[in-house]
């Protein structure tokens, strides 16, 4: 079985506490870029104003075609 992304071997960076048994937000790390693949093209498909605004809410800039980068906040 493939380790789970969010699990660094003492903690839980999705869940607090830690409880791995069943745990319905494990992912490997493929699964996780599948997902985020997933979102970007979601993402880009959606209209340019729609899409803009989605990212400056969610504090997201575009790199490039392939990428996206958090926005620095103050």
């Amino acid at each position: 079985m493939e380790k789970c992304v969010f699990n660094n071997g003492k903690k839980c960076s999705a869940l607090v506490p830690k409880k791995c048994k069943n745990c319905s937000f494990r992912k490997t790390e493929a699964e996780l870029n599948a997902g985020r693949e997933k979102a970007r093209k979601r993402l880009e498909s959606l209209p340019e104003e729609q899409r803009d605004a989605i990212m400056r809410k969610y504090g997201i800039r575009r790199v490039d075609d392939a990428e996206v980068e958090e926005y620095e906040t103050d």
